[in-house]
């Protein structure tokens, strides 16, 4: 396996399923599209699975992709989130495994890159 893409993973038991999948491809790079709250603000990932999705998948990857909702979910902040406060939290969230990863959100309008 050269890499994996993870994409909606809805809820707990999913989240467990894929990190054991993971530890299989331990050396694979992982790119994360979270997929925890959509444009139109509707919620994707059950609320009892973020703590999951953060703890158990977040710190494998490599790349994480989250649009701008996705990403004040994940760092805590609110809605008032300044594109500078979320990016000092995507460098706090980012990826760890290697020690250098890339959280990118391309949401309008904090269209954003900063390196963990």
């Amino acid at each position: 396996v050269d890499a994996v893409k993870i994409g909606m993973l809805f809820d707990e038991p999913t989240i467990e399923a894929v990190a054991e999948a993971l530890d299989l491809v331990a050396e694979a790079p992982v790119v994360l599209d979270p997929v925890m709250v959509a444009e139109s603000g509707a919620v994707l990932l059950k609320p009892e699975a973020r703590r999951a999705l953060i703890e158990k998948i977040l710190p494998r990857a490599a790349v994480v992709t989250p649009n701008l909702a996705e990403a004040r979910e994940l760092s805590g902040l609110g809605e008032e989130a300044t594109p500078e406060e979320l990016a000092r939290a995507g460098r706090a969230l980012g990826p760890r495994r290697s020690g250098r990863g890339c959280v990118s959100s391309v949401a309008a309008p904090a269209r954003s890159m900063f390196w963990a």
